[in-house]
């Protein structure tokens, strides 16, 4: 709106001209549609925040269901390892029942006439016989070594006689510095002493460096949480003020709300009321919308707690017709075109009558009033009528113009379509 039709489209990035008005409708349509798809949705929502009945017990008894199939799962598991337990104890009973074939043919094979006497002189002597290969096997060992052990000690003798040596001459160095054991033991003491001094330094460096090493490291956590809570803090304002905004802007709209349902529910309780009066002949006189836009038919000022199917649809249509008018009148100039899509279904021929006339009655408020339906019997009542069937030979819809009928002043329109009924134009789709 801002931009106008010589601005440039946030869209296109070029200007509209005499486009401008027509892209602007399209936007405020498609505008409207969004929201009245949020309130349904929202409702929607509303309705399926709580799980039915039948949906809880489905999920129960796919929870048993589930249960059973797990545990016929265990048992199936532990039958599969009995199997291939059965499977292995089977093979290893099959092996063995092979040796044993083997050992009966070796059996077979001996010569007749065992003597058990021989046999234990045999074993003993096999024993005997063992007992030599081992002492064999250990000699042989031995044996292989020897050359080794022999240059081991004659490596050995060599370092003696060395070390020997060494002790010869360190004795002989000795009596020339008049070595005293007690001034050499109180050295070594006070040595010993020294090294003990030096590893706890040792230590006691180690444990400082380490707790310096923990210091530093704890310092660079703290100045990572100083950070992180410096950053923690700055979000926090943020966060606050936009609480701080979001409280304004639910109280304006709140208000907002409120003053809507004030100024535009009684407006269009009152417009819907006057239609409901037209097409009812005078029974019911009102209609009221409560405060969650929900439609209340009064019977004589009083609520009429049970209506039928036939009156919540009239209800509907008179609430849709006051709306229409209601959007005329706030966009500041009339609309051309009203459609109205199967309204006459469950309404009996007195009621489809007095819909027709009050369709009639729109003249200065609609160029044209076309209704979409299956029921034939209201033709006679419109200027109208065009045809849409389906051409099952070809495949595609045929539209056809059917007829023109006599307007309220008598006369004929022509082929084009000039219409009587005041100038108001109603035609008919039968599909």
């Amino acid at each position: 709106r801002e931009a106008g039709p010589d601005g440039t489209c946030p869209i296109c990035t070029r200007p509209l001209g005499q486009e401008f008005d027509k892209v602007l409708g399209l936007l405020e349509e498609q505008f409207e549609e969004v929201k009245q798809n949020g309130k349904w949705l929202r409702k929607r929502a509303t309705h399926l925040e709580k799980k039915p009945a039948d949906l809880v017990g489905a999920e129960e008894q796919h929870v048993a269901l589930q249960k059973t199939v797990d545990a016929a799962g265990q048992r199936l598991a532990r039958c599969e390892q009995a199997v291939q337990e059965i499977w292995t104890l089977t093979t290893e009973l099959q092996s063995k029942q092979q040796k044993l074939e083997a050992v009966k043919a070796d059996l077979d094979q001996l010569p007749a006439g065992y003597d058990a006497e021989l046999h234990k002189k045999a074993d003993a002597r096999l024993l005997e016989l063992r007992e030599i290969e081992q002492r064999a096997a250990r000699f042989e060992q031995v044996l292989e070594r020897r050359a080794e052990r022999e240059r081991e000690y004659v490596e050995a003798t060599a370092r003696a006689k060395d070390a020997l040596a060494r002790l010869e001459a360190s004795a002989a160095k000795l009596e020339e510095i008049a070595f005293d054991p007690r001034i050499f033991e109180a050295l070594r003491v006070e040595q010993e002493k020294a090294a003990a001094a030096l590893h706890a330094a040792d230590i006691a460096l180690t444990d400082a460096r380490a707790r310096l090493d923990a210091a530093r490291d704890h310092l660079a956590r703290v100045k990572v949480e100083i950070k992180t809570a410096e950053e923690n803090r700055e979000r926090l304002r943020e966060l606050e003020l936009d609480v701080k905004h979001h409280v304004e802007l639910d109280t304006a709209l709140a208000q907002l709300r409120a003053e809507l349902n004030a100024r535009v529910r009684p407006e269009l309780s009152d417009l819907a009321s006057t239609f409901l009066n037209d097409v009812t002949d005078g029974r019911y006189t009102g209609l009221e919308i409560d405060e969650n836009y929900n439609v209340i038919v009064l019977d004589e000022g009083e609520e009429k707690p049970v209506i039928s199917g036939g009156e919540e649809d009239m209800a509907n249509l008179v609430l849709r017709i006051a709306i229409s008018q209601m959007i005329a009148e706030r966009a500041g100039q009339q609309l051309n075109v009203l459609f109205l899509d199967e309204v006459f279904g469950s309404l009996d021929l007195e009621r489809r009558d007095s819909v027709i006339n009050l369709l009639h009655k729109l003249e200065d408020r609609f160029d044209q009033v076309i209704l979409i339906t299956h029921v034939e019997t209201i033709r006679e009542g419109l200027d109208h009528t065009v045809r849409v069937s389906f051409d099952e030979r070809t495949g595609a819809s045929v539209v056809q113009e059917e007829s023109v009928l006599v307007g309220a002043g008598g006369e004929v329109g022509d082929e084009e379509g000039s219409y009587g009924l005041a100038g108001v134009p109603v035609a008919q789709v039968v599909r």
